[in-house]
């Protein structure tokens, strides 16, 4: 990671929103009773188990200390500082304001800014926040592209930036992995918390969903991921 230096830090200041990650690890104990989320350099204790512990080499090779009872379900990133995210909508008529009010920031740049996908329903807010920060650090000569593509249940935000000032394109750069850690472990439908895997037994693709939304007849229909237009009245 490149030095976060005082103009950087100016940056995070403004468009409120730091986008640094931090490497954690996943654990459960057996049937997925009992769940936890270790940071790096973190102890976390786990009710009826004991102290779970996470840290790295100097290499970077991690260093994991479970109690009995408890597995390493996997690692990945988390935001370092919690994001302080709005509710995703709540039903087509939100969605399709949320969308108009977006998509008229977006020209306000004059094609300087292009943003394409991230439209499911509960990462909304995480678009929105991205965008916003995005908005906020540009110059008057900077273009970026956005480009956000779902893969397996995971967000993917792929940023392309023509920053003239370095920390500017460093930035905007660092919020492409903090989306894609928010958004895990986010229901794409609800935005609630929520879990990757499949809807149905032994089915290859994946969807993170909250249970509440697995619960349903027909969790993956099209209209619950990608509201549906309401038509005038």
């Amino acid at each position: 990671m490149h030095e976060r230096t005082a103009a950087y830090e100016s940056l995070v200041q403004k468009a409120g929103l730091d986008p640094a990650v931090i490497r954690a690890i996943d654990v459960s104990s057996r049937y997925g009773l009992c769940t936890a989320t270790v940071r790096r350099d973190q102890r976390v204790h786990i009710p009826d188990h004991g102290f779970a512990h996470f840290m790295e080499d100097e290499s970077g090779t991690p260093i994991v200390t479970l109690p009995d009872g408890i597995e390493h379900d996997g690692t990945r990133f988390v935001p370092f500082v919690d994001p302080a995210l709005d509710p995703a909508p709540q039903d087509a008529r939100e969605y399709w304001k949320r969308s108009a009010t977006l998509a008229a920031k977006i020209a306000t740049f004059k094609g300087r800014l292009q943003v394409a996908g991230g439209r499911e329903n509960g990462w909304v807010p995480i678009v929105e926040r991205l965008v916003d920060a995005v908005c906020v650090a540009l110059g008057p000569s900077d273009a970026v592209t956005i480009t956000f593509e779902t893969s397996f249940g995971l967000l993917g935000a792929s940023i392309h930036a023509a920053c003239r000032d370095p920390d500017v394109r460093c930035y905007v750069h660092d919020l492409g992995p903090w989306a894609e850690a928010v958004a895990i472990g986010q229901c794409m439908v609800s935005g609630e918390p929520g879990w990757r895997g499949p809807v149905h037994v032994d089915e290859p693709w994946e969807f993170t969903l909250s249970d509440r939304i697995r619960s349903l007849p027909d969790p993956l229909a099209h209209e619950l991921i990608y509201p549906r237009p309401q038509e005038e009245g």
